[in-house]
């Protein structure tokens, strides 16, 4: 996306050139800016010219909800309790004024014999659980697997105004690990709604969610996306947009179907177009060229296919 598309295709060509359009990267018109993020335990393999900034998640910092974007394969009463028992210890290490790491409450987890945790809930209500000893040890091992996220001294966390910029378009490339992934998007996430919810930011925020079937590998994973079904729901009032992406229309968030007002289909599986309410041949289907869709536009019942012209940035097209 940092350079611009290139390609010797004469219609190509000339579509740009009825468009009034030149190709361009992404930040190298002087007016927008492009940024990176990525997860600081790891190394950015892609060669690109746009700024890249190391990211981590700062225990001190992170929502208790954002948690369960950690857990694999766990109970649902793991996942419950998880952000109540992080609640309430991370309380306790602030008020005995001591350093709150990942590591440390990992090893509150792991260190109790008798299973026993103090949680308090949202509403500050402190109360006692045992976890079973299945659950407790399934909770070790996905924390102990999230560990490198957290508090990377050479990496900062993202925050609202990282993202709420005008103009600026912000990568968060999780394409190597998606459970980070998972993390970081619920966290920001959560901070991107509340500071629009305290009118802290006008910036109108477009969200594109690539390879969304690249997040359903865990229940954490999926219970992040749920968090944009709910901004599906609410955030036109607040300037969000959101966009998913992926092969599989089924891939969707569950809901999601019935509260986008534009669903825009490629070559891909004719009965999952029609799932989502299409009416389409796979002839019709089949028969799409390059750079033309099917679309479901609310208010727009006439409009079945529409055609997108190749993309400014980011294209290498020789053909």
């Amino acid at each position: 996306m940092d350079q611009k598309s290139s390609t010797q295709n004469g219609k190509v060509l000339e579509e740009w050139s009825r468009l009034n359009q030149n190709p361009h990267g992404i930040g190298s018109t002087g007016v927008e800016s492009f940024v990176v993020y990525y997860p600081a335990a790891e190394k950015m393999k892609k060669n690109i010219t746009a700024e890249k900034i190391p990211i981590t998640l700062l225990t001190k910092k992170i929502e208790p909800e954002a948690l369960i974007g950690a857990l694999d394969a766990i109970t649902e009463m793991g996942a419950a309790i998880l952000p109540d028992i992080f609640r309430h210890w991370r309380d306790e290490m602030k008020r005995k004024n001591k350093p709150i790491l990942f590591s440390d409450f990992v090893a509150h987890i792991s260190d109790s014999e008798d299973r026993r945790f103090e949680t308090k809930n949202v509403r500050d209500e402190v109360s006692t659980t045992v976890l079973h000893s299945g659950t407790h040890q399934s909770l070790i091992r996905c924390l102990n697997v999230a560990v490198p996220y957290f508090d990377n001294e050479n990496a900062r966390m993202l925050d609202w105004t990282d993202i709420l910029e005008e103009g600026k378009m912000s990568v968060i490339d999780v394409s190597e690990n998606t459970k980070f992934g998972s993390l970081a998007l619920r966290d920001i996430l959560r901070r991107l709604v509340e500071a629009k919810n305290n009118e802290e930011s006008s910036v109108e925020l477009l969200i594109i969610i690539d390879e969304v079937h690249q997040f359903y590998r865990s229940s954490g994973s999926r219970d992040a996306l749920g968090d944009l079904d709910t901004i599906c729901r609410t955030g036109r009032s607040k300037k969000i947009g959101v966009i998913f992406a992926s092969q599989n229309p089924s891939d969707m968030p569950s809901g999601v179907s019935s509260v986008v007002n534009t669903k825009i289909y490629f070559r891909t599986d004719p009965h999952g177009i029609k799932d989502m309410g299409v009416k389409i041949t796979a002839d019709e289907l089949d028969g799409l060229k390059k750079g033309f869709a099917v679309a479901s536009v609310y208010n727009l019942p006439q409009l079945k296919v529409l055609k997108f012209p190749m993309s400014y940035a980011g294209v290498r097209d020789e053909n």
